[in-house]
């Protein structure tokens, strides 16, 4: 060995003698060697056990339907004369929207009302007559059956004059025309959707193992692709039958708020089937060993294993069905040396 190497040595054994004799000097009385290094307690960081809010739910898909929704129709065979309404245009009920050609309808309508009123005066002449007792009550009696058969034909071709015009049923938004001035239609042709949009209801179906969780008032939060809003509501109905095919019942939800939604519109449904305030601890804190799933509480300084049942999460969080109980304290992070019983350094983990 050469005496270059011979003196590296030396000055290496001197710097560590001088390391370990400082070591000595600074460390605790009682402690000795690194011994005391491994026996300091591990650090962790916690975190309190707080009641919040959960919900368990269900998801389905469903669509969005009008409370009252109709195509209407024609009545009679005619010619359409003129179209009395605009389209995306808000109708009363009784609203006239399509008229057709009825100029028979309109004569026939005369002719009856010339009949009644010659009927009329015929019925009014002979009971005159019968007052004086110059005519059997049978030609009176014959009189006023004449009379009721004109009134009959006269309300008859009213109907059919009123048949003519095409009227809204209800009061809501009409949609696209499918007829135009001159079109030839026939009864049953379509003229145009008419459907509420203030009242929207909610069409969805459940699993039928989640019937006895179901009842009306439940609330329902409505996801509508492209729209970033939330929407509510509450289921008002339910089906009284399970279809056998699919094993689902039928469900629907008023929407309290449907702003800009339309009918046929597609939505994923979470049905709110319970609420509760549970205790709840950061996901973090949550360890698992096999089967078994359990958190560190810190008691006294010292870190103690309690086996807890886990419920519905959210961001970050974890409800505790059974094991905790809130205002206790948890090990968040830190967990990897911590055994049960054994002393740590807590502190508390930031908001």
């Amino acid at each position: 060995m050469t005496r270059r190497a011979v003196a590296a040595l030396l000055v290496l054994a001197i710097a560590l003698a001088t390391g370990v004799a400082w070591w000595q000097a600074r460390r605790p009385p009682g402690e000795t060697g690194f011994a005391s290094f491994a026996a300091m307690p591990p650090r962790v960081t916690t975190a309190v056990v707080r009641a919040l809010p959960f919900e368990t739910t269900t998801r389905a898909v469903g669509t969005v339907e009008a409370a009252e929704q109709v195509t209407v129709t024609a009545r009679a065979t005619g010619t359409v004369e003129r179209i009395l309404f605009k389209e995306g245009q808000r109708v009363a009920r009784g609203a006239p929207l399509v008229e057709l050609d009825a100029g028979q309808e309109q004569a026939g309508l005369a002719a009856a009302r010339v009949e009644e009123n010659e009927a009329a005066r015929q019925a009014r002449r002979l009971q005159a007559l019968r007052g004086q007792q110059l005519i059997a009550q049978a030609e009176v009696d014959e009189a006023n059956a004449r009379w009721d058969a004109a009134r009959a034909q006269r309300a008859q071709a009213a109907a059919a004059l009123a048949e003519r015009r095409i009227t809204a049923p209800f009061t809501g938004v009409i949609g696209l025309r499918q007829v135009s001035p001159g079109a030839l239609v026939e009864p049953g042709t379509p003229i145009a959707t008419l459907a509420t949009v203030e009242h929207l209801t909610l069409a969805f179906r459940l699993p039928s193992e989640l019937l006895p969780r179901l009842r009306s008032g439940l609330a329902v939060q409505v996801h509508v692709p492209g729209f970033d809003t939330t929407f509510t509501g509450r289921i008002s109905e339910i089906d009284n039958r399970v279809d056998p095919a699919t094993r689902a019942i039928a469900v629907e939800a008023d929407l309290a708020d449907g702003n800009g939604l339309r009918p046929g519109l597609f939505v994923s449904v979470d049905v709110v089937l319970a609420s509760r305030h549970a205790p709840a601890v950061p996901e973090t804190s949550v360890l698992h060993a096999g089967p078994a799933t359990f958190v560190y509480t810190l008691q006294d300084g010292t870190a103690r294993r309690r086996d807890v049942i886990l419920g519905e999460r959210r961001p970050g969080l974890v409800e505790i069905r059974e094991g905790l109980a809130p205002g206790e304290v948890v090990i968040t992070s830190g967990t990897q040396k911590v055994e049960d019983g054994r002393p740590v350094q807590a502190a508390p983990e930031p908001s």
